[in-house]
C-alpha cells in the first residue's frame, strides 16, 4: 500500500488555500534566500511577528509606552543581562555574552504573546469531506552532547532536552486544535498547525527552513517520493536518522491502509520529528496528501500521481528556552514517551509493500 507521509498533491482538498501567508515569508525576514515551494500556511507569519514586535518597541519612542508597561514585570525574571543604554535611552547591547539586550527580550515577549494568541475559526472556513489523516512521532539522536537544562527547567519532569522539545510540540498541537491520535482528518486545524509550527518562537529563526519536492508516485514504485524526502531531510542529520523518518512514513502508510470507508478517499501523511544531531535539535514537519482506493477492504494507490513532498524544520534556541523557562514551566508537561505515542499510526508496523 503505497502511502508516503508526505507531498502535497491532486484531488479537491483544499489544503493550501486556508491560510494566507507563506511560510517562506520567515525566511525572508531573517536572510535566507532561495528558490522554495512556497506554502501558504500561516495567517500571521513570523516576520510579521517581528516586524510588529520592532513597530511596538520604536513607535513609543523612549518610553515604550506598550510593551515595558504590559511586560516589565516578566522581562525582569528573563533577561538575567545588565543593558548598556544609549543616548536616546534605547538599550543598545548587553554586557553578557550572547545575551539580548533589554530591548531584544521585549521582542521575545510579544513574539511570545502573538504566538499564545488563540485562533479564530471564521464561519467562511470550508470543510473537507471524505478525509482522513495518518500521524507518525520520531524521535532519532546521534548521540551528541547537548547544553546542560537550565536551573528553571531543571527538577520540574525534564530530564533532557527532548522533554522539553516535545513540551514545546504538544503545545503548538493544542494551540492549533489538531489531535495527531485520531483518524479524521480536519483541514482548518491542520492548516493552524502548520501556522503554529512556522511561527514557534522557540525555533532559532536564522535556521528555520521550508521547502517542497514534487515527485511522481507509481502504482508499485515509490522509490521516487522516498528520495525526495531523504532529500529534503538531508541537512546535517545522520542516515540512521533519516532512515528513522522513512521507517515512520512506511508506518503511516499501513495505518492508511486499513482506515476510512467508501471507494476513494484523500488522506494526509504527516511526520513530525524530534531529531538530535552535532548538539542541536531539529524538529521537523513533513507532510503531503495522496489519492488512495479502496479494494476488497484495504486502500492502496491504484493510480499514478504528482506527490509534493512538504518539508518545514527549526532548530531549538536553547537561549530562548532558558530566558523563557516561565513559559514552557506553564504548558502540559509531555515528555518524549508520551509525545513519541501519540500519533494514531504510532504503533502501526512499517508497510512492507513492495513498492517500497
Amino acid at each position: 500500500m503505497p502511502c508516503v507521509a508526505l507531498g502535497s498533491g491532486g484531488g479537491n482538498f483544499g489544503v493550501e488555500s486556508v491560510a494566507t501567508l507563506p511560510w517562506n515569508e520567515r525566511q525572508l525576514c531573517y536572510g535566507i534566500d532561495g528558490n522554495f515551494g512556497v506554502e501558504s500556511v500561516a495567517t500571521f507569519a513570523r516576520n510579521t511577528q517581528v516586524r510588529f514586535n520592532l513597530f511596538l518597541a520604536k513607535s513609543a519612542g523612549p518610553t515604550y509606552y506598550m510593551p515595558v508597561a504590559r511586560c516589565r514585570e516578566r522581562l525582569c525574571a528573563a533577561k538575567k543581562v545588565r543593558p548598556l543604554v544609549g543616548p536616546e535611552g534605547d538599550t543598545i547591547m548587553s554586557d553578557a555574552a550572547n545575551q539580548p539586550t533589554e530591548f531584544g527580550v521585549l521582542q521575545e515577549l510579544n513574539e511570545l504573546d502573538l504566538w499564545h494568541e488563540p485562533l479564530v475559526r471564521p464561519s467562511s472556513l470550508r470543510a473537507v469531506a471524505q478525509g482522513d489523516k495518518g500521524v507518525v512521532h520520531v524521535y532519532g539522536t546521534d548521540m551528541s552532547s547537548l547544553p546542560p537544562l537550565p536551573d528553571a527547567l531543571t527538577g520540574h519532569g525534564f530530564t533532557d532536552w527532548p522533554d522539553v522539545v516535545s513540551t514545546i510540540w504538544n503545545k503548538t498541537i493544542d494551540l492549533a486544535g489538531f489531535n495527531p491520535g485520531t483518524d479524521n482528518y480536519d483541514d482548518p486545524s491542520f492548516q493552524a498547525f502548520k501556522g503554529k509550527f512556522a511561527t514557534n518562537p522557540y525555533w532559532n529563526g536564522i535556521e528555520f527552513n521550508i521547502q517542497s519536492r514534487e515527485s511522481m508516485l507509481r502504482v508499485r514504485d515509490y522509490g521516487g517520493v522516498v528520495t525526495a524526502i531523504i532529500d529534503l531531510v538531508n541537512v546535517g542529520i545522520s542516515g540512521a536518522s533519516q532512515q528513522a523518518i522513512i521507517n515512520g512514513i512506511k508506518q503511516v502508510a499501513q495505518r492508511l491502509s486499513h482506515t476510512g470507508s467508501g471507494t476513494e478517499k484523500e488522506s494526509l501523511s504527516q511526520n513530525s520529528s524530534i531529531i538530535v544531531s552535532n548538539g542541536k535539535i531539529y524538529s521537523f514537519f513533513l507532510y503531503g496528501m495522496l489519492q488512495l482506493t479502496n479494494q476488497q477492504g484495504k486502500w492502496s494507490v491504484r493510480r499514478e500521481q504528482t506527490i509534493k513532498v512538504a518539508r518545514g524544520y527549526g532548530v531549538l534556541n536553547f537561549g530562548f528556552c532558558g530566558r523563557h523557562a516561565d513559559r514552557i514551566l506553564s504548558y502540559e508537561g509531555v515528555g518524549l514517551d508520551k509525545w513519541d505515542g501519540m500519533g494514531n499510526a504510532d504503533s502501526e508496523p512499517p508497510n512492507t509493500s513492495p513498492g517500497w
